[in-house]
Parts: C-alpha cells; sequence; structure tokens
C-alpha cells in the first residue's frame, strides 16, 4: 500500500500519539474520547491526522471532532 505525505517526526513537525481507546479494536466503536496521559484533550480539527490502516482520513467526510470527541 502507498502512502504520499511527510511522515510524522519530519523537522519542524511536531507529534503527540494519543492514548489507544480500550474498545478500538472491537470494530464496534464510531467514537472515542481523545486523550493524552490520561487527560482529555480537545485539538482543533485542523491540528490533527487521522489514519486508518495507514490511510489519512479527511476531516468532515471521514470524521468530526466535537470537544475531546471525535467520530
Amino acid at each position: 500500500m502507498a502512502v504520499i505525505g511527510r511522515p510524522i517526526g519530519v523537522p519542524g513537525h511536531t507529534s503527540q500519539l494519543l492514548d489507544a481507546p480500550l474498545d478500538l479494536d472491537s470494530g464496534t466503536a464510531n467514537s472515542f474520547t481523545m486523550k493524552l496521559g490520561t487527560v482529555a484533550v480537545s485539538p482543533d480539527v485542523a491540528g490533527i491526522a487521522v489514519y486508518v490502516s495507514n490511510v489519512r482520513q479527511e476531516p468532515g467526510d471521514a470524521y468530526t471532532v466535537s470537544g475531546s470527541t471525535l467520530t
């Protein structure tokens, strides 16, 4: 599978990996609270990147963000 774009961690970019939600692996979760070190965070949708099976998802089309909830 090909992936287009700059990898996370290149100079000038900072990234933090969110905590993995416990029910994400079940395949039934369609929303979860974004947490960093067990603390809920509310990033701007423009400031996050969401990947599913190494494919970047487009905000608004594939997901929405409301406060700390990603759907």
